[in-house]
């Protein structure tokens, strides 16, 4: 992935569809609007294409040293928010050569080291799939990030990796009050989300824009609210998220870093998916009046873009 990665995706390269905010965002719970953000965003995205697009080969190796950077603080914060992984400076040591395309010759034996490692190879392959090879977004896709993510891993309930990774469930779970599909409705409700996105890129594709935080953000949502495997959804959804992302705003999230930021990220979670449980998508009438369930989510992704675009552009200057 390492010797395309920053040509592929970073900044200086034009996105497929023009970026334009799609509300509304639920932002009861923050402080700065939402349009405010979304501006400042487009400004440091034209800033830093503006830094790439000078002639700097050493522009391009902080780029790269950057962009290798923000994929393990992405990696290091979704595992911190399951209480999985292990602490930043291991985490850095193996997302360094995972992401650079260098060789694991040690056999890893601890499971919070190969959680790390998992992660961040399930990160790799669908940035490379979606960004880098521009694949749509597939049910194999999700199966095989799954499958890769939880390798060697066993589940918390104790499945072992090849019961349960890249494989949906057959069990029924919850979180708390919050119940999740029935095991046998899995596969089609899967089915639907795939082709629901895929409705939603045609209709961005016609239009000539489309709002990358919402749509990272509602598809994120509607994976973690399926719930389709025993374990590992919460890390899936926001590699789902990442790579969306990434696609169509060329920037990553790293949520979860700090224990507030993981308070947030929760929190906002917890809102959608109790908002979830009294959505009706067939009611075009009410929806008209009510936010989506994943209408808070998206602010969130908004608000650390910005976090990592100003990153960014200091990394560059």
């Amino acid at each position: 992935m390492h010797n395309n990665f920053r040509t592929e995706v970073s900044p200086e390269e034009s996105m497929p569809f023009n970026i334009r905010m799609k509300g509304p965002y639920n932002w009861l719970n923050f402080n700065h609007d939402p349009e405010d953000l979304f501006l400042e965003n487009q400004i440091l995205m034209n800033d830093i294409s503006n830094l790439l697009k000078a002639p700097a080969p050493a522009r391009n190796i902080a780029l790269d040293k950057h962009l290798v950077k923000d994929l393990t603080r992405v990696v290091h914060g979704s595992n911190l928010i399951e209480s999985a992984g292990s602490n930043f400076d291991v985490t850095s040591k193996y997302c360094s050569k995972v992401f650079q395309g260098e060789p694991i010759t040690e056999e890893i034996t601890k499971v919070g080291v190969r959680e790390v490692f998992q992660h961040a190879r399930a990160l790799s392959f669908i940035i490379d799939g979606i960004v880098i090879h521009e694949k749509p977004l597939t049910e194999s896709i999700i199966l095989e990030t799954h499958k890769i993510l939880t390798y060697k891993v066993d589940s918390a309930g104790g499945d072992k990796y090849t019961e349960y990774g890249g494989i949906y469930r057959t069990v029924h779970v919850g979180a708390g009050l919050t119940p999740f599909a029935a095991p046998e409705n899995v596969p089609a409700e899967m089915r639907a989300m795939i082709a629901e996105y895929n409705r939603d890129i045609n209709a961005a594709d016609l239009a000539g824009h489309l709002d990358p935080y919402m749509l990272a953000a509602k598809y994120c949502h509607k994976f973690v609210n399926i719930h389709p495997f025993v374990d590992g959804n919460g890390r899936t959804c926001r590699l789902i998220l990442n790579a969306i992302l990434l696609a169509y705003a060329g920037v990553v999230v790293p949520l979860g870093e700090t224990e507030f930021d993981r308070e947030i990220y929760l929190s906002v979670a917890c809102r959608a998916s109790e908002a979830q449980q009294n959505w009706d998508p067939e009611d075009t009438e009410e929806n008209e009046y009510q936010p989506a369930p994943w209408s808070e989510l998206p602010y969130l992704v908004l608000m650390v873009a910005n976090r990592s675009l100003k990153n960014t552009k200091t990394a560059l200057t």
